[in-house]
């Protein structure tokens, strides 16, 4: 990693809360354009109830899932990057934020 690049935290904790942070962001660009639940389970084989516990972040899906999941609804990888990307902004800016508020 190139000098000067915080090291990403890979605590199991954040790992499961940044995947939740991820699916609802997918969740609200599938609202935006507007797709049903019923409409992307059927593009991805699965069913709707399954993209329902998906949505709610009941699991822990797969990165197979994700990507399929991120192609329909987010429009292909690049969106997801720039999804991942704006994750990894706001999570930098919260930390930030906190660390500034915990000393007194």
């Amino acid at each position: 990693m190139p000098t000067g690049q915080a090291q990403p935290d890979l605590n199991p904790e954040h790992i499961a809360e940044r995947s939740r942070q991820l699916v609802r962001r997918l969740a609200e660009e599938r609202e935006r354009r507007g797709l049903t639940q019923a409409v992307v389970a059927q593009r991805m084989g699965t069913s709707q109830p399954y993209i329902a516990r998906l949505e709610r972040a009941a699991n822990d899906p797969r990165l197979s899932t994700l990507l399929k999941y991120s192609l329909i609804v987010a429009g292909g990888v690049a969106a997801l990057a720039t999804l991942l990307r704006e994750l990894e902004g706001s999570s930098a800016r919260s930390s930030r934020g906190s660390a500034r508020h915990s000393n007194p």
